[in-house]
């Protein structure tokens, strides 16, 4: 074969893994795309709990604020059990001990569902958060294969180009 041809063949060869180069690059680029939308979700659902969280929150104000009510309820409630107990001292006492544990279960019931409520979203929250930093070092680990593959194209480049 002349000169001619085997330099031919050798720059073929040359632009072939070349491209092996440049189809293994697009094919980090595409996963790179998976984990990005993977992370937009969670940042989404993240911003769906943290909007939770805030409703929770919010709950928790109302049911704090009906806690008070109901124990100003239940004050001014015994201050009557007390004028009916000068009245009839038996009935008042139990009258105004059932108010009051009525009072406290109510309350007790609207804290504990608030309490759970806002428990769970911050368990989901810290959850999601946990998956945000895994996606995160997934991308800086891709974005540290793409940097990677961008120095091997620019070497391939080099040796096609010249």
């Amino acid at each position: 074969m002349s000169n001619t041809k085997l330099q031919a063949v050798d720059d073929i060869r040359k632009l072939a893994r070349s491209l092996k180069g440049l189809v293994s690059f697009a094919d980090e680029l595409e996963r790179i795309g998976s984990v990005e939308n993977a992370a937009k979700e969670a940042d989404a659902r993240l911003e769906k709990a943290q909007a939770a969280e805030a409703a929770a929150d919010k709950d928790l104000a109302v049911a704090l604020e009906d806690v008070k009510k109901a124990k100003e309820a239940a004050s001014q409630l015994l201050v009557d059990a007390r004028k009916l107990a000068d009245q009839s001292v038996e009935i008042g006492k139990k009258a105004g001990a059932e108010i009051v544990a009525k009072a406290n279960r109510d309350a007790d019931g609207i804290m504990q569902g608030a309490l759970a409520r806002h428990s769970k979203l911050d368990e989901d929250s810290k959850r999601i958060e946990g998956y945000i930093k895994d996606l995160d070092k997934q991308i800086a680990e891709k974005s540290a294969i793409v940097n990677d593959l961008d120095t091997k194209i620019q070497a391939i480049r080099k040796q096609v180009g010249g």
